[in-house]
């Protein structure tokens, strides 16, 4: 076999992928469910991108196999969206019901089944006018199948970020960040693939050469920022609990009817209910201020003043109309305004007063206070 610039390449790209791959399922004292996804979708793609190298050893002695490999990209994007969803989930299990993910894999190899594999059991299998419109509908059907479900993948992480707001006062929004490049990266390496492909079939010449040159780049560029992600931010590859439930599916799940600044039916139980449940936490926040602490959750707060979690996310993300976000940044901002209006207190930096009520940047702090204030805080520290 000869290799060539771009076979080369391509053999480095997949090398990257299967050395990530094992070192994801290698890493950690216990098995992760989330890194052997991942690590499934990354052997897959280094399988493709590979796929002069496969087909040079697997089509001469095992061509059934061959196919069966080629099927296998059929199982790729649904070990993204599964990764993705269980990244955000500790408690992610694999169940029976999730064994629908394999249906398109399955429904391609039983249409396989009388035109390849059975002819492939012959000694001098034939090709017929099928295989033509076959490779047709394999890509449209692999297409369809891969931007549905990263598609799927964006509406996870639009639930992650409303979990993210209504849970925590500070957000760290390092693992949705590094999700949400992970599954946009993946879509334009598709799209560009979907062209490459559709350049093969309505177009002659260098061009083909060049659109999988550039495919190749592509890929090559995502398996570099994955690695490195994996290596400079380890702790996104491990379990994360944000929270189970969205305010919004819990009301659904349960048929609370609560009101809001919108207006609403309310019993008058519920509001003697959220009436005391707002004094409580009012007069605790005023008293103990654990605004204070940066990594206050919602949790936490309920723990402190002995309601379960659930209400309290009902009563301040439904009932209040506010992310637990917001709730707490209002607290946060009303004691910077203290503090920069404090005639003793003018050698305080915005930096010191920003750790000081609880954020963890100058960049939250910022955008935060002129939210509530309209200012900046060296504009309010001046203003009468």
């Amino acid at each position: 076999m000869e290799i060539n610039f771009q076979n080369a390449i391509e053999l480095l790209t997949a090398f990257q992928a299967f050395l990530f791959a094992v070192y994801l399922l290698t890493s950690g004292k216990k098995k992760n469910i989330s890194n052997i996804l991942i690590a499934l979708f990354l052997v897959i793609l280094g399988l493709n991108v590979s796929h002069v190298y496969v087909d040079y050893f697997l089509e001469p002695a095992f061509p059934t196999l061959l196919i069966l490999y080629k099927m296998t990209v059929f199982l790729m994007v649904p070990s993204l969206f599964l990764y993705i969803k269980s990244s955000i989930s500790p408690d992610f299990k694999l169940e029976w019901f999730d064994a629908w993910h394999l249906l398109p894999f399955a429904v391609f190899n039983i249409i396989l089944i009388p035109d390849y594999y059975l002819e492939n059991l012959k000694e001098t299998p034939v090709e017929n006018e099928f295989h033509n419109l076959y490779t047709i509908f394999f890509f449209i059907g692999f297409y369809l199948q891969a931007f549905v479900y990263l598609i799927g993948g964006f509406m996870l992480l639009k639930r992650l970020k409303e979990l993210y707001f209504e849970n925590f006062s500070n957000t760290d929004m390092s693992r949705y960040h590094y999700l949400y490049t992970l599954n946009s990266l993946v879509i334009i390496v598709f799209i560009l693939s979907a062209i490459k492909n559709f350049i093969m079939y309505r177009v002659e010449g260098s061009i083909i050469d060049y659109a999988s040159h550039i495919v190749l780049f592509a890929i090559l560029i995502f398996f570099c920022w994955i690695i490195f992600k994996g290596l400079h931010s380890p702790e996104l590859f491990v379990g994360f609990d944000v929270g189970h439930h969205t305010i919004k599916e819990m009301i659904e799940e349960e048929e609370v009817v609560t009101t809001n600044k919108k207006g609403g039916d309310i019993s008058p139980e519920m509001i003697i209910q959220y009436s005391k449940m707002g004094d409580k936490v009012n007069m605790y926040m005023e008293d103990n201020k654990p605004y204070l602490n940066a990594s206050l959750s919602l949790f936490d707060l309920a723990q402190n003043i002995d309601v379960p979690a659930k209400e309290l996310s009902i009563y301040i993300n439904h009932y209040l109309n506010k992310h637990f976000f917001d709730f707490i940044n209002e607290y946060r901002i009303n004691k910077a305004k203290e503090i920069l209006k404090d005639p003793k207190k003018n050698d305080f930096t915005v930096l010191e007063i920003l750790y000081d009520v609880g954020f963890n940047s100058k960049s939250s702090f910022n955008t935060a206070f002129k939210k509530y204030t309209g200012l900046t805080p060296t504009q309010f520290r001046k203003s009468d």
